[in-house]
């Protein structure tokens, strides 16, 4: 909790100063809102009937006995109650956000959804007993790629905050948490969002000059 929580503030704090540096407004984050709103409703559910919760939540028995979407369901309910579901959302808000702002909704919906569905896998295979249900893990591959894209793309305070951010989540990876497998998804998929950006940028620094030698001898 501490490490995933060092992780997002740095992330925020990274986040916002690196928006405002470019000086451009925030669109709203509708992919981030409609993902929140889902599961918001689906935990609030699962909150007040334990039925519906036992019926999506983390159960290996089940899984194997042919209920296939405990694969993914456990990402809608949360297991840590109402305090659970409040931080989640209000984690999902902030990552979210500011990876739509970074990329896309897009981009924000599959690295969410890898990042929740490799954890899951792990929680059923080799991470089990850490809990039955909760989108954490999803927030914590988002988080990852909004941190290692702030670190590339920023440079000064920016970037020394993403770092730091950064061996918080490689911390959770170590320390045989969960939230680690999130996160290393995210991290690798920012990998290559961020290296697919750089190399096909239109404005890269060597660009105009190469065009300016190729025009040169015409020229002259």
């Amino acid at each position: 909790m501490v490490l995933t929580s060092v992780a997002l503030i740095a992330l925020a704090a990274a986040g916002v100063r690196y928006l405002l540096s470019r000086g451009k407004p925030l669109a709203f984050p509708w992919t981030t809102v409609t993902i929140a709103a889902v599961t918001t409703a689906v935990s609030v559910a699962g909150n007040l009937n334990a039925g519906l919760l036992g019926a999506l939540d983390r159960n290996r028995d089940l899984l194997l006995d042919g209920q296939w979407w405990r694969i993914a369901s456990p990402l809608l309910v949360q297991d840590g109650g109402s305090l659970g579901t409040i931080v989640n959302l209000v984690a999902l808000l902030i990552a979210g956000t500011l990876a739509e702002a970074l990329y896309s909704g897009w981009v924000l919906i599959v690295v969410y959804l890898l990042s929740g569905l490799v954890s899951e896998v792990a929680a059923y295979t080799l991470l089990p007993g850490q809990g039955y249900a909760g989108n954490s893990v999803a927030i914590a591959g988002v988080t990852a790629l909004g941190l290692i894209t702030l670190a590339v793309r920023a440079n000064g305070i920016v970037r020394t905050i993403s770092i730091a951010g950064l061996v918080a989540g490689a911390a959770l990876l170590v320390t045989g948490d969960l939230h680690g497998v999130g996160f290393a998804v995210g991290l690798l998929c920012g990998v290559v969002l961020v290296l697919a950006k750089v190399r096909g940028r239109p404005d890269s620094p060597s660009a105009p000059g190469a065009s300016s030698r190729r025009r040169s001898p015409r020229g002259r």
